[in-house]
Order: structure tokens, then sequence, then C-alpha cells
């Protein structure tokens, strides 16, 4: 029993390490104008239901961050989602 209770933890421990694993990310133009975008695209149902918008003003000639997008995707995201959460809805004129 104790075996397998070694077994289990040690391949969580595996499965752990593998998902941290830094992997070198391949440098792109306008990542994170892209990954802003379709965030904004995946949530706008959400944005429209509360009654509120998401206006976006990118700096010019910034140099390109060279980040894994798929952590991008998640941050933004996961910010995204609480701060609409957060928001009261406001109401909508002629509704």
């Amino acid at each position: 029993m104790v075996t397998q209770d070694i077994e289990k933890i040690d391949s969580v421990l595996n499965g752990l390490t593998n998902y941290i694993k830094v992997v070198t990310p391949i440098e792109k133009t306008n990542t994170v104008h892209l990954v802003l975008e379709d965030i904004l695209r995946k949530n706008a149902a959400l944005l429209k239901s509360k009654g509120n918008k998401a206006f976006k003003k990118y700096e010019k000639n910034l140099p390109e961050t060279v980040v894994h997008e798929e952590h991008l995707k998640y941050i933004f995201n996961s910010l995204l989602e609480f701060v609409i959460l957060t928001i009261p809805p406001t109401e909508l004129s002629g509704s």
C-alpha cells in the first residue's frame, strides 16, 4: 500500500515538474497585442452581459516581449475574468 502511495506521489511530482518546465519561447511580433485581442474577443459576451466595454490603447514602437504565449493567455484571461466578475453591472439605457 505504501509503495502504491509513493508511486502515485512520484507520478504527481513528475507531472508537476513537466508542467512547470519553461519552454524557450519563439520570438514573434505583436504577441501581446494578438493575445489581448483573442482574450477580449473570447470574453466579449461576458463584458456585454454586464453592460461594459473594453477599450484598448497600444503604445507604438515598443520592443517585443519574449514570453511564452500560453503564459500570457493564462495571465490576461485570469485578470480579465476577475475584473469582469468584480465590476458591478451598469444599467443599459433603453433596455
